[in-house]
């Protein structure tokens, strides 16, 4: 079941009860801590670990329990040379009803993932758009989490926490803390596609570094709450993403803006602004990232985004509200350039 095997060579305990030819209930294979290699969908772990098979109903059909230990484990995709997390600690229960022809379709895998850790975190680049404007430059990260999972449905949660991540955004680069809380609510496990609708992403004492300032504060913080949002986690993903943001100011918008030419004085008046909500809709199907629609704001300033990056190019448009006074800020490949004269009306047209 979903692509389900088990590798190793060790010798095994058994225990068995027989009747009429048959396995019956309470026969048990168990095999002691040895080199093991546990493969599901399109992962693998390799480490040490221990494994037995129990028979909870024998007879032709029996109904078997199959249970995993494995420590020290290190986990990749199965077509990556190197794996990228280690230290796992990894449960694993495989429960068939009954064995026979559609075993694989009535199999139940839970999966308790106790410890591990990501290595680098510049690897999951693989799962973003080649001409993303956004890059993951480092970090490690930790992984606890737990899931069920049938050939038809997925449930669990996933929490990935880190306090060194770097992340770039053209010519700047933040750095700080990142939770993320994946939430599992169903999914096509054959096809890696999931609901993580509910899921959330926590980002704590962030620093923006730009080319003509930086803001080193730290504390500042915002969330990601997703609302509807559908994954299929393969390279390039595809994200079909709705959230509601809250963010504690603006500091790391305006900082991005600091080598804007032309600025005029009352974008940095946009820094006084706390306490800002608002939305975000994002597209990623494979090579190519659109921004529908982001918006944070307040009753005093707004900062509103669209944007597309794909096939070699990267395009945008901000508009930026203080009070009654506004503007937009275009941007392609990099370049950026003020419109001031009709900036509204120039966001409303932008597609």
């Amino acid at each position: 079941p979903l692509g389900l095997s088990l590798d190793g060579a060790a010798e095994i305990d058994a225990a068995l009860h027989l009747r009429d030819g048959l396995l019956g209930s309470g026969s048990r294979f168990e095999m002691p801590r040895e080199p093991l290699s546990l493969a599901l969908l399109e992962h693998r772990i390799d480490g040490r670990g221990e494994a037995s098979l129990l028979v909870e109903r024998g007879g032709r059909t029996p109904s078997v329990k199959l249970r995993v230990d494995l420590r020290d484990g290190r986990i990749r995709r199965r077509q990556e040379p190197e794996p990228s997390i280690g230290g796992a600690h990894l449960e694993a229960v495989i429960s068939v009803a009954e064995l026979g022809a559609k075993a694989a379709e009535d199999a139940l895998i839970e999966l308790a993932l106790h410890s591990a850790e990501v290595r680098d975190m510049a690897v999951y680049n693989a799962y973003l758009p080649e001409d993303a404007p956004v890059s993951i430059a480092g970090g490690t990260a930790k992984l606890v989490g737990d899931m069920k999972l049938t050939d038809s449905s997925a449930g669990g949660q996933v929490l990935l926490t880190t306090d060194d991540i770097e992340i770039v955004l053209d010519d700047e680069t933040v750095t700080g803390d990142l939770q993320a809380e994946v939430l599992i609510r169903d999914g096509a496990p054959n096809e890696m596609r999931f609901d993580i609708t509910g899921s959330s992403l926590r980002f704590d004492e962030f620093r923006v570094h730009g080319q003509a300032a930086s803001d080193d504060r730290t504390h500042w913080h915002a969330r990601l709450q997703l609302e509807e949002t559908e994954v299929v986690w393969d390279k390039p993903m595809q994200l079909h993403m709705n959230a509601d943001i809250t963010v504690q100011d603006t500091r790391p918008f305006v900082a991005m803006l600091d080598n804007l030419r032309g600025k005029p004085s009352w974008i940095d008046k946009l820094l006084t602004a706390r306490d800002l909500a608002g939305h975000l809709r994002l597209r990623i199907d494979g090579d190519r990232a659109l921004i529908e629609d982001a918006m944070v704001s307040s009753a005093k300033i707004g900062v509103h985004a669209k944007g597309l990056a794909g096939a070699g190019s990267r395009e945008g448009l901000l508009l930026l509200r203080w009070h009654n006074l506004s503007g937009a800020v275009a941007i392609k490949d990099g370049e950026k350039q003020l419109l001031l004269a009709h900036g509204p009306r120039d966001f409303e047209a932008y597609q």
